[in-house]
């Protein structure tokens, strides 16, 4: 039986700032134990500040996911301080902006190296350490980007596509053994967050922004959350990242018509400001980093569809169940009205 949020001991990746720092801060006001880990150490201690305020107990690990030996370093220290890891949050993840033919190798690699392997270190890391312990759960923060791909962002991309992938082998693994691990896999739409002022930017000096709509950052933490009581195979943060994803299933080509309609696939990720300050490709940024990142012409705030649906399972059986009904209750009336078009009737019932 899967222990609430506020009696686990959560470790969390990329918690300085953004979708992680929101999430640092749910869990804390949950009485969580929550390990924090991202590369600067005083943006975790300003980050640990606001989970203890919270209520929550912090425990702050430098550590750069993209080395393998410092992701062992934080899940050793994590069992050495409380004992036990309940849930691993894969959530670190820097990007950048440009095409392909502008990007250096050496920001693609960075790119890989966190984005990837960071996740894969953490799985690699937490999966024993969840199995020996008889269960526990593994969520990975991939992206919507991760089902599909737009333009600009091509490693980023690439680096989602993976952790899915890897993820989902991993899973099976795990099954097969009768771990008692869960593997989920988070997809955000876009968010809110300074992820994009942090981001490196070949634009011609303008700042990458959100596509359109952000949602706030707290939906992303309320949905990490949720995972963490309540396993779930794959959850879609935003209902407009569901629409995109559907259809890129169905009609990927009518999708990438979409995105080049107009240039707005580029355009659109183009702000209107100026790029100033650094980025945290190969360093942090310094400073108090914020959960939200000032996107508010761009935001709708919660994700009513995350909510209300994706992860309400008994809402979805419901209506799913009702649907059901009435479909076979209007087969039964086609084929009373038809009783001498045996196979029309019973194509019907069967859709029903």
């Amino acid at each position: 039986m899967p222990r609430s949020a506020g009696e686990q001991v959560v470790v969390l990746t990329g918690a300085s700032s953004g979708i992680g720092r929101a999430t640092a801060v749910e869990l804390g006001r949950r009485g969580a134990a929550v390990v924090l880990a991202a590369r600067s150490e005083d943006e975790l201690r300003d980050a640990a500040e606001e989970v203890r305020a919270a209520g929550g107990r912090p425990l702050v690990v430098p550590t750069d996911v993209a080395d393998f030996a410092q992701v062992e370093h934080l899940a050793r220290t994590a069992v050495a301080h409380f004992g036990r890891v309940d849930t691993w949050v894969n959530n670190a993840s820097v990007s950048v902006y440009g095409t392909v033919e502008d990007a250096p190798v050496a920001d693609i690699e960075r790119v890989i190296q966190t984005d990837l392997l960071g996740a894969i270190y953490g799985m690699k890391v937490a999966a024993p350490l969840l199995k020996g312990q008889g269960g526990g759960t593994i969520v990975n923060v991939s992206s919507v980007l991760g089902r599909l791909s737009v333009p600009l962002q091509a490693a980023y991309c690439a680096a989602k596509h993976g952790v899915i992938g890897f993820a989902d082998s991993l899973r099976l693994e795990l099954a097969r053994d009768g771990s008692g691990v869960a593997v989920c896999t988070l997809m955000p739409s876009s968010i809110d967050t300074p992820f994009f002022a942090h981001a490196r930017a070949r634009l011609g000096g303008k700042m990458p922004q959100p596509l359109p709509p952000a949602y706030d950052p707290q939906a992303v933490a309320d949905a990490i959350v949720k995972l963490c009581e309540r396993p779930q195979r794959d959850v879609i943060v935003g209902g407009a990242g569901r629409l995109f994803v559907l259809l890129h299933a169905v009609a990927p080509g009518l999708l990438d018509w979409v995105l080049l309609a107009g240039d707005g696939g580029a355009k659109l990720q183009t702000s209107s400001e100026a790029k100033t300050g650094g980025d945290n490709l190969d360093r942090p940024v310094g400073g108090a980093q914020p959960a939200r990142g000032g996107w508010d012409r761009l935001s709708v705030g919660d994700s009513w569809y995350t909510r209300y649906w994706a992860q309400a399972p008994l809402v979805r059986t419901a209506a799913l169940g009702a649907l059901g009904v009435a479909g076979l209750a209007v087969a039964r009336l086609l084929g009373g009205r038809a009783a001498d078009d045996t196979p029309r009737r019973d194509a019907l019932v069967a859709i029903g």
